[in-house]
């Protein structure tokens, strides 16, 4: 009978729900790449476990983890607390300005966007429709992030035939960094352009500069572009201009091909075909 017992209430916590909602998702990609000469395949993947609950007062609390295709440490692990206004995420997160950046990058491999900074800390609130605003933290040692210490704000707002951001970061050593963009969609083509501003200590400034454009061609084959210059003190360092095409053979199955060419630098001459599967 006290074998019974222990067997029953094993079971009834092995089987008794934590969390209210697990979903299980990710992605597989893989690519071929021939770098000016030099070719090479590449595999790439994570699998997300995203669980959340929700309490009687409607706060919605959530825990997600993410590895890679290896059973690695993919980073974005993070708990998360929402409702219907404001959301934080802490752990291994978006920068405020990585929350709004990347406007122009369309690629699954060769694309650029603006330089990335992850934080321990991001906040944001959508007080009015439209407007989303965020404000985010690195404490100087933090698990998984890519910042030292320092903080950083942005927001967005939807105007209706276009959204437009702006967001800065301000580090402990005192460099920072400046983001602006704006993104518009005119049926079946969108454009969008951003510029990010990297200044350091000394007041050297480094600009990213991305333009890029998209067209629907049908309701499977999407073709895209996007043009690149970095800047830094009156001398360029990257000028590249990147295509790129995705057919929608089936439901979460991609196939896509890229190619780069940089004015500054020959060897940056890459071509990428490959499949990515969504799960």
């Amino acid at each position: 009978m006290k074998r019974l017992l222990a067997t029953t209430a094993l079971m009834a916590v092995l089987t008794t729900p934590v969390m209210a909602d697990l979903t299980i998702g990710g992605d597989l990609e893989w690519s071929y790449q021939d770098n000016d000469g030099t070719t090479s395949t590449v595999m790439d993947g994570d699998i997300n476990f995203v669980a959340k609950t929700t309490t009687d007062t409607g706060l919605t609390f959530g825990a997600d983890i993410n590895l890679d295709h290896t059973g690695s440490d993919d980073g974005g692990n993070s708990i998360t607390i929402s409702n219907d206004v404001f959301k934080l995420d802490l752990g291994d997160v978006n920068s405020a300005l990585d929350a709004i950046d990347d406007t122009t990058d369309f690629t699954y491999v060769l694309g650029n966007g603006s330089p990335s900074t992850d934080h321990s800390s991001i906040f944001s609130l959508s007080p009015i429709g439209g407007l989303t605003l965020n404000i985010s933290n690195a404490t100087g040692d933090d698990y998984g992030t890519t910042a030292g210490e320092g903080y950083a704000y942005s927001g967005t707002y939807d105007l209706g035939f276009a959204t437009v951001g702006a967001g800065q970061m301000k580090n402990a050593d005192d460099s920072e960094e400046l983001l602006m963009n704006a993104t518009a969609n005119f049926g079946t083509i969108g454009v969008a352009y951003e510029v990010h501003t990297a200044t350091t200590a000394a007041d050297v400034d480094t600009d990213t500069t991305t333009m890029g454009a998209t067209y629907d061609v049908s309701d499977k084959l999407m073709v895209g572009v996007e043009l690149m210059k970095a800047e830094s003190a009156g001398t360029v360092s990257s000028d590249e201009t990147t295509f790129g095409a995705q057919y929608t053979v089936a439901p979460g199955l991609v196939a896509f091909a890229e190619n780069t060419t940089d004015d500054k630098t020959a060897s940056e001459k890459t071509t990428a075909f490959g499949i990515t599967v969504k799960f």
